[in-house]
């Protein structure tokens, strides 16, 4: 596993796990399974081994590993559970072989990891994301793969990573900056004004100004039915209407952006931030696909909320 071993941290605690086994030489490895599940930050080796009982009266095996959540035995093919023969605590696991079955002669034993490393999947998986959509069609294309996949062959007859995430910021702010006519803004700007200053000479000037304003525009004084419209469409429920994913990927959820239009009293983002997820394994080590904003259709629902 040297090249594997460059996957840190990942790999290393694999590396570790097995190496425990490999030295024991009342066990027969026979083969080797791995599962990452990225939302859950776990990794799930499995091992299937054959037990040499004869070699084993009254032995028990430490594996000093406290990052292990959960571990589970079972005996092959039978699937019978072995859990009487699994001890897990705060200091890592222990398996007392004198405790399996009497007919058990290979066993499946699936130890699960929380791991703590904050960006673990880089490790695994390089993955790449278009910054700057296309302008003309609003598509941002995703690509995954997993590294070292030759030395994963070799090592692993099953290689699962789920729910790789990706990353996208869909800029949004141009959509709600060209639909919200000025008048709208200075109203806004008026009314926030009117409601800080203490100044009653200021108030019956900025509600002469007010007045003057609505007269030439019948949106004015609806302010805020407007924007509270057009700030729901950037919920992440909603916002979901304006993205498409095309397979194999798959929609994960949408976030705001920490920067916001300058619109005072209503929070409408400049960005959102779109996750989308794939899956990968040794038979599907790759994975190409696009997500789509659907611009327009975002413009029509804002054009909406004027019909007032």
């Amino acid at each position: 596993m040297s090249s594997i071993s460059e996957a840190k941290p990942v790999l290393d605690i694999i590396e570790k796990f097995i190496n425990r086994l490999d030295a024991l030489k009342s066990l027969e490895i026979k083969g080797k399974e791995l599962t990452l599940r990225v939302p859950e930050r776990a990794i799930e080796i499995g091992i299937s081994i054959d037990i040499h009982r004869h070699r084993l009266i009254g032995r028990t095996v430490e594996f000093p590993f406290p990052e292990i959540i959960r571990a589970r035995a079972v005996a092959l093919p039978t699937l019978i559970p072995q859990s009487q023969a699994i001890e897990l605590s705060e200091r890592g696991l222990s398996i007392s072989f004198s405790k399996l079955s009497n007919d058990v002669e290979r066993l499946l034993l699936s130890v699960q990891y929380k791991l703590p490393a904050k960006l673990f999947i880089e490790d695994i998986v390089q993955t790449n994301v278009q910054t700057e959509p296309r302008a003309e069609v609003n598509e941002y294309w995703m690509h995954a793969q997993l590294r070292y996949l030759r030395d994963l062959i070799d090592v692993f007859q099953r290689f699962e990573v789920y729910d790789v995430p990706f990353l996208v910021n869909v800029a949004v702010h141009q959509e709600v900056k060209t639909s919200i006519p000025s008048n709208l803004l200075t109203s806004l700007r008026i009314t926030r004004e009117w409601m800080e200053t203490h100044d009653r000479e200021r108030k019956a000037q900025l509600s002469r100004e007010h007045l003057r304003l609505g007269l030439g525009d019948r949106k004015v004084g609806k302010e805020h039915e407007i924007l509270s419209s057009i700030q729901e469409l950037f919920l992440p429920t909603r916002f979901r209407n304006f993205i498409e994913v095309e397979d194999p990927f798959r929609y994960s959820e949408s976030i705001q952006g920490s920067s916001r239009m300058a619109i005072p009293n209503y929070i409408i983002p400049e960005v959102m931030k779109v996750v989308s997820r794939t899956d990968l394994s040794l038979e599907k080590p790759a994975a190409k696909g696009k997500l789509v904003y659907m611009k327009r259709k975002l413009s029509e629902e804002i054009h909406k909320a004027f019909r007032v």
